[in-house]
């Protein structure tokens, strides 16, 4: 039985479709690594980062990090970084 082989398509391709789906996320492909990489900001700005084997491994883990930001920010209020006391003046 003769097979046929899937077309290879581009890591930086992959990348551009998922930034595209996530764009929340800043989405990578790690030459060492060989894997999807990707990191976006919490509602206090802490990053979060997360790492993929696979395309559609990185689909399913930003989709668990979404669900659990949007689920976990009524719990808090935002954070107002201009709520901090201003530098000091300069006259």
């Amino acid at each position: 039985m003769q097979t046929t082989r899937e077309p290879q398509i581009s890591p930086a391709e992959v990348v551009r479709a998922l930034a595209a789906r996530f764009p929340a996320w800043t989405i990578w492909w790690g030459e060492a690594t060989r894997r999807y990489w990707g990191m976006r900001r919490r509602r206090d700005g802490a990053l979060i980062y997360i790492e993929a084997n696979s395309a559609q491994e990185f689909v399913q883990r930003a989709r668990q990090t979404d669900a659990w930001l949007r689920s976990h920010a009524a719990d808090r209020p935002e954070t107002r970084r201009d709520r901090r006391s201003p530098g000091p003046r300069t006259a």
